[in-house]
């Protein structure tokens, strides 16, 4: 299944989903994935496809959750990303601040300087007043752990986790640092993958809470719904 059918159907889910709740609630998605997995790409097109369909829809990062430097240890800001490292306590807060706010309400929250050393930029995002279907992407919204594991029903209406071989993953993290200038070479960008993301990806899969529906991300994309059925 190419992407644009993948998100056809995952915004047809969608709009079942807002078909159940009120008019004045809206439909939240927790989108989640370990580095590499395409979370923005695919939250992107999930909610264009929404869009295209009639009802207004955005995708969302939570990156700029991640605590600034400057309330970091040095171990801490060596592993900038890390799960100690964003403040789940706040995107928790943000959730519950939302899912209590209906459409005709705006709610800003922090975006983040990707491009420079990863800080936080307070109000440097915001889910629109119009916005009826809110997708969030973000590494560890889907953890066992707390405060995450809040993260589940009526907070969210889904709960989505992106699947991607490790070895491809691998390749892709590598090329994505190389194309941005991060590396000296194709060897020392695989290096840095295996020092630092590798294990972050480890950890994500390791834990992962319950989930409703997986998205394969590999080569070819499929879906695998909770009860099990598979579309590809």
């Amino acid at each position: 299944m190419k992407t644009e059918a993948l998100a056809s159907r995952l915004a047809d889910h969608i709009q079942h989903l807002h078909s159940q709740q009120a008019p004045n609630r809206r439909t939240l998605i927790a989108l989640a994935g370990g580095p590499g997995s395409g979370k923005t790409f695919i939250a992107s097109s999930i909610a264009d496809a929404v869009t295209n369909r009639g009802l207004k829809a955005q995708a969302l990062s939570i990156e700029g959750f991640v605590k600034p430097s400057h309330v970091l240890t040095d171990e801490q800001k060596q592993h900038k990303g890390s799960f100690e490292t964003f403040d789940g306590e706040a995107v928790v807060e943000f959730f519950k601040k939302l899912r209590e706010l209906g459409p005709g309400h705006e709610l800003n929250c922090p975006g983040v300087d990707e491009d420079g050393k990863f800080e936080p930029i307070p109000d440097g995002e915001k889910v629109h007043a119009d916005a009826q279907v809110v997708i969030f992407e973000g590494i560890y919204m889907l953890s066992d752990r707390e405060p995450y594991r809040q993260i589940r029903a009526p907070l969210v209406d889904g709960r989505w986790f992106i699947d991607v071989r490790p070895e491809l993953v691998r390749q892709r993290v590598a090329e994505r640092r190389l194309s941005k200038g991060k590396a000296s070479s194709m060897e020392d960008s695989l290096r840095t993958y295996d020092e630092s993301d590798e294990g972050n990806r480890r950890w994500i899969e390791e834990n992962l809470g319950e989930v409703d529906l997986r998205i394969g991300s590999n080569e070819e994309c499929e879906i695998t719904w909770g009860d099990g059925r598979v579309e590809r």
